[in-house]
């Protein structure tokens, strides 16, 4: 029957809703399942994060007035109670959009975007005593609930219960909607520096040399590079082909369940040379003696991804042309738990 829905069709399963989602700026991994804690306010136009519901009417004329979308967050549990309920969300009572006075209108055929800032201002803190008391090895797996109401539409109602979930039939009332999602904590970024030489060959005269770093994405790996990746620890292995639309030849194994190794959607865009006695950038022309051996870090700022592969080559010519040498880094970012604690320490420096 024509009216106002969050879910036109029923989702399979109910609690993967595709009308709910998260939206970040681009500075954040983009997986819309995937709050994340200590989001600065909106107002910041570099960092924000809200939630976001989309409504919509089906009907082939009927204009929808005054429409509400309800919002929750609960800690997943086998069942609902109030504590469970985030204060971030509005506890068991929700968030109401718009709120106030404002009113919304969806006309025939239409879907409307509803969305709630959802971010440190809205209590969204990994020092909230709530996100404290719920948080298990770093994450909160949470439930987010939805439903959209409005006059005209007598199939619609608001939910006043103090136990929405109860209320809530995700699977056969379209006006209901639920998505399961993991609370994250703030992703920080890892500065890198690897350290290693630039060198001349020549033992008898002095030469200039260009070197230049840059990023190159993964292609078929040989199999000298396949087996450096299975030597990085006991949660990466070789694959047969590619899994989940990863990197061919290679994934990570964690609890027994395989995840694909994955390209970086986006190109590091700090990456550079710095040579002792000379200015930092991605290419760099440098005088060497005889012999002369000079200090040279690759420098970059990493995101934190996890599992995600990039390949960095550093390349040397003399007089621009003529191959010197060179060498090819592969950067993998994993969970800090999952590094040996030599690493660990080595790799937080």
């Amino acid at each position: 029957m024509p009216s106002l829905y969050l879910n036109k069709v029923p989702p399979n399963p109910a609690w993967l809703s595709p009308a709910l989602s998260v939206v970040k700026s681009a500075n954040f991994d983009q997986d819309t399942g995937t709050p994340i804690l200590d989001v600065d306010p909106i107002a910041t136009p570099t960092d924000y994060q809200q939630l976001r519901a989309v409504a919509g009417n089906d009907t082939g004329s009927t204009t929808f007035n005054d429409v509400r979308v309800q919002l929750w967050a609960y800690a997943a549990a086998t069942a609902a109670t109030q504590g469970l309920y985030l204060n971030s969300m509005g506890a068991a009572p929700g968030v109401l959009i718009p709120a106030g006075g404002m009113t919304i209108g969806i006309g025939p055929g239409q879907e409307q975007p509803f969305t709630r800032n959802w971010d440190a201002t809205n209590g969204l803190i990994a020092g909230d005593p709530q996100i404290m008391s719920h948080f298990v090895n770093g994450e909160v797996h949470c439930c987010i609930l939805g439903n959209v109401y409005g006059a005209g539409d007598a199939s619609s109602a608001s939910v006043s219960s103090a136990n929405p979930l109860a209320d809530l039939q995700i699977a056969t009332n379209r006006h209901h909607a639920q998505r399961n999602m993991t609370i994250k904590k703030h992703p920080t970024n890892f500065r890198m520096s690897f350290p290693m030489f630039a060198a001349n060959p020549d033992p008898e005269r002095e030469q200039v040399f260009q070197l230049r770093v840059a990023e190159h994405p993964p292609r078929k790996f040989q199999g000298w590079e396949l087996a450096e990746l299975d030597a990085l620890g006991p949660w990466i292995r070789r694959s047969d082909g590619p899994r989940e639309g990863g990197i061919p030849g290679i994934e990570v194994v964690i609890d027994g369940k395989p995840q694909p190794v994955r390209v970086a959607r986006e190109r590091l865009d700090d990456l550079e040379l710095e040579i002792e006695d000379e200015e930092s950038g991605p290419e760099r022309k440098v005088e060497l003696g005889a012999d002369e051996a000079r200090r040279m870090f690759i420098n970059a700022t990493i995101p934190e991804e996890e599992f995600v592969l990039r390949i960095i080559d550093v390349v040397q010519t003399a007089d621009g042309k003529t191959p010197v040498g060179g060498m090819r880094l592969m950067v993998m970012t994993v969970p800090d738990e999952l590094l040996e604690p030599p690493a660990r320490e080595r790799y937080r420096r």
